[in-house]
């Protein structure tokens, strides 16, 4: 008697959304979309992405670098007044900047002058010379006149100073400049003090005092004016208290040598003047030199993203750590700080929440400075290949497009791959897989209202994956019946769909081990099977390797199993024939890839967080849909029935099989209501016990 067919349908929902698979592309062709639907800019797109991608209207017929609103120049900050160059048109002008096709030194506010700061200059903008002023409450002098830093630095150097006096005057001398001098009519001593022999009455003093836009300590003679710099050596000194000079004691125990530069600068305690140690030491008892920065160890952030001084590419292993630790760092509740040593004390800077803004260092010459900066998390799901996923100038991380790991992509495409031919498998390796952010964003999962609002929902359900599994089985199987407990059964019955989505499918042993995989793949491609993959859970149905087959594989003998001794898919042995390369293969790596997707995606609900707590996960669930289907193929509408069975959770297995134990799911009482649980949480609630599957078990 002829056997017929029923076909079971297993879905895997993870979020509660799913994509539809398209049919192969012309990858080739590049656009460049101005802005994003997920409020990127000038991202570089497949063609035929674009509409799926792109903001409406915003789509070019070229790639990005040949746009006139992608063209790098300068952007002036509306509020700051700084200038930046190579800024995109469109991202300097959606923060509200104003863009320039110019040299920086050809707008008229982003020329540099000379800063006149005591008896040092820098040759900056206006605005930059202003910013100095308010951060270290020092008098400046901005000369716009002077174009070039090398007059800049003359200038400073040109600043003579010297004995003033003016007959007349109330003190009779003072310390001035020559310039200075003259204007008030007074006869100017270039280089001497006032306490110089025959100058004037004012006398040496042990008196010490600090002076506006000065480091050092100085004497003070008894006129009030300012000598040379305090030596406790030269109190007596005739010639110290004479012309103005530089001291012996630099780096000695009570000099009055102070610098800023060096970590230290004059303060007033008790009536003197005293050099004051700027650095601070930390919770760690690490010494940090004034005007450092450096990011905060936090909760569930990484404190040390390294970055190049000037070209701001990441440095060391800093990606590979953030990449393989997605679990531990940018979880819920954290958020980056900025800490600062300033003036002896450390200064705390919060990053912008939900880690919109990201702590990073540089390290040059030894002196650590972190800078918060705007997290462009949102680019990376627009990025549709590797390359400029995980190419320095995107915080981004590629999950999948490798050998034997590739992945979903956003929106639903498979590029093809037979196991053999070397340009689908580069195509394959290049985009199929997701473009996260190497950070992950915050979001308030747990307002409901404000999380759907701001359309964060959209951006969690891209993580939610459909996958069907086809099984067949003999007309005297009822489908009620299909949660039978036997996995490895289950898996040799599926064919014609996503059989890694079944518990343990693929390898029984090391679940990413390569020169297993190889050997997979060799059962794909209709290779001869040297070695016995008895252990290796894989279907043995025809139509799995090659569309249209039926029939079983078990009298070839392959896996080792059955009568024959070839071990292969014949029919698999020509590419015409051949199914696909799986995107995944085996259960392991399919539950690895999906568990980084969704957390990487953002703060959707199911991480861990700082408190070492776990999010709700109620929406991942493995259902079943049932189908009977015809021996064509075909589905058989009169005898359709489909019903939902909650038969696996999280990484458990089928319920009813005691052998799985150690990750199976049981009935747990709380009140009047039962609960599944895996094995592994229960044992976090009642460590040391030991549940009986199926047991009905009662909480502390």
């Amino acid at each position: 008697m002829k056997k017929i067919s029923i076909v079971f349908v297993l879905v895997f929902l993870l979020v509660g959304a799913f994509f539809v698979s398209s049919q192969e592309q012309n990858f080739a062709k590049e656009v460049c979309c101005e802005k994003t639907k997920t409020r990127g800019y000038c991202q570089n797109v497949l063609e035929v992405e674009k509409d799926s991608v792109c903001e409406v209207g915003s789509a070019a017929a070229t790639s990005c670098d040949q746009t006139s609103f992608c063209q790098p120049g300068v952007c002036v900050g509306m509020n700051t007044g700084v200038c930046t160059p190579n800024v995109p048109k469109s991202i300097c002008e959606k923060d509200g900047g104003v863009w320039y096709d110019k040299n920086r030194d050809e707008i008229e506010q982003c020329k540099r002058g000379c800063c006149q700061v005591g008896t040092s200059a820098s040759f900056v903008t206006a605005v930059d010379c202003k910013k100095i002023a308010t951060d270290y409450g020092v008098d400046i002098k901005f000369r716009s006149d002077i174009t070039d830093e090398a007059t800049c630095v003359e200038f400073a150097n040109s600043e003579e100073l010297g004995a003033c006096v003016v007959k007349g005057s109330t003190k009779g001398c003072t310390l001035e400049t020559k310039e200075y001098c003259k204007s008030i009519k007074g006869s100017f001593y270039k280089g001497l003090l006032c306490t110089a022999p025959g100058i004037s009455d004012c006398a040496k003093t042990t008196n010490t005092e600090c002076f506006e836009g000065r480091d050092e300590v100085y004497f003070l003679d008894s006129c009030g004016n300012r000598a040379n710099v305090y030596d406790p050596k030269k109190i007596k000194d005739v010639e110290y208290w004479k012309k103005i000079q530089e001291p012996t004691c630099s780096g000695e125990r009570g000099c009055g040598d102070c610098s800023y530069a060096e970590g230290s600068v004059c303060e007033m305690k008790n009536g003197k003047g005293q050099c004051k140690d700027l650095s601070c030491v930390d919770e760690n008892g690490e010494k940090h030199d004034h005007g450092e920065s450096w990011c905060a160890e936090s909760e569930g952030v990484y404190a040390d993203i390294l970055v190049d001084p000037i070209t701001q590419k990441l440095q060391g292993k800093t990606r590979e750590i953030l990449e393989n630790n997605y679990e531990k760092f940018n979880i819920p509740g954290s958020r980056y700080y900025k800490l600062e040593c300033s003036y002896g004390e450390i200064v705390q800077e919060a990053c912008m929440d939900f880690r919109n803004g990201i702590c990073k260092e540089t390290v040059l010459d030894g002196f650590e400075h972190a800078v918060c900066v705007t997290s462009t998390w949102r680019e990376c799901y627009d990025i549709q290949n590797k390359t400029l996923c995980e190419s320095d100038n995107y915080d981004c991380k590629w999950i999948g497009g490798e050998d034997y790991y590739w992945g979903y992509t956003f929106n639903g495409t498979i590029y093809p791959y037979n196991g053999e031919n070397e340009e689908q498998k580069k195509i394959r390796n290049e985009k199929q897989g997701s473009c996260v952010p190497l950070y992950a964003p915050g979001f308030n999962f747990w307002e409901t209202e404000e999380f759907q609002s701001a359309d964060i929902n959209s951006i969690c359900s891209l993580g939610s994956v459909k996958e069907a599994a086809v099984y067949e089985t003999s007309w005297v199987k009822d489908r009620d019946d299909f949660e039978d407990g036997s996995v490895k059964s289950a898996i040799r019955r599926c064919f014609d769909g996503a059989c890694y989505a079944i518990p343990d499918y693929g390898l029984a042993s090391d679940m990413k081990n390569t020169n297993a995989f190889d050997l997979v793949i060799k059962a794909h491609t209709g290779s001869k099977l040297s070695h016995d993959m008895s252990t290796y859970y894989m279907s043995e149905r025809r139509g799995y390797y090659c569309p249209e087959k039926t029939g079983s594989l078990a009298s070839e003998g392959f896996l080792g199993i059955g009568s024959g001794g070839n071990k292969q898919a014949r029919c698999a042995r020509h590419k015409s024939n051949r199914a696909d390369i799986p995107l995944f293969l085996n259960h392991g790596v399919w539950i690895d890839y999906i568990q980084e997707r969704a957390r990487s995606l953002g703060d959707c609900g199911y991480k861990l967080n700082i408190q070492n707590q776990y999010g709700q996960n109620t929406s991942e669930v493995l259902s079943v849909a049932f189908q009977k289907l015809t021996q064509k193929g075909k589905i058989d509408s009169n005898k359709d029935s489909q019903s939902t069975k909650i038969i696996y959770k999280g990484d458990s297995r089928i319920a009813a099989d005691e052998d799985y134990r150690s990750s199976g799911l049981f009935k747990e009482k709380k009140g009047q209501s039962f609960y599944w649980r895996t094995y592994a949480w229960w044992k976090k609630l009642h460590p040391g016990a030991i549940p009986n599957l199926g047991q009905k078990v009662k909480l502390d």
